[in-house]
């Protein structure tokens, strides 16, 4: 099972997926260390929080960002009982989610000719 990524004119990579069943728009982001969710998505989501803070980076300072406790990510072909992410207050109103290591460090993926190819290891 593999899932075949082009970038956007950005350079980006997006792909659809859910959280908890629920329909939202991924980020595949190998600069971030964990999966982020805005503060907007995780209350629409109704996730929970976990009560525990992890301090970050945000494009303009430091922060101490809230976790929220997720039972399941899934995108292409891919699903991962994944557990917490971090959330993080958005001015934009943008509202995709970023696939961060955390969670990229469970797949396989190479990065050329202008595509993303990605899979799980042992497939």
């Amino acid at each position: 099972m593999r899932l075949t990524l082009k970038p956007d004119r950005r350079g980006c990579y997006f792909t659809p997926g859910t959280i908890n069943g629920h329909p939202v728009t991924f980020l595949i982001d190998t600069g971030a260390t964990v999966v982020g969710i805005p503060n907007t998505v995780a209350h629409r989501l109704d996730l929970k929080y976990t009560g525990k803070r992890n301090w970050v980076l945000d494009p303009f300072r430091r922060v101490k960002a809230p976790i929220a406790h997720i039972d399941e990510i899934a995108f292409g072909p891919f699903s991962f009982k994944h557990g917490s992410a971090m959330t993080y207050p958005i001015s934009s109103g943008d509202e995709t989610i970023l696939i961060g290591m955390d969670l990229l460090k469970n797949i396989n993926f190479v990065h050329g000719n202008g595509m993303m190819v990605m899979w799980l290891p042992d497939s």
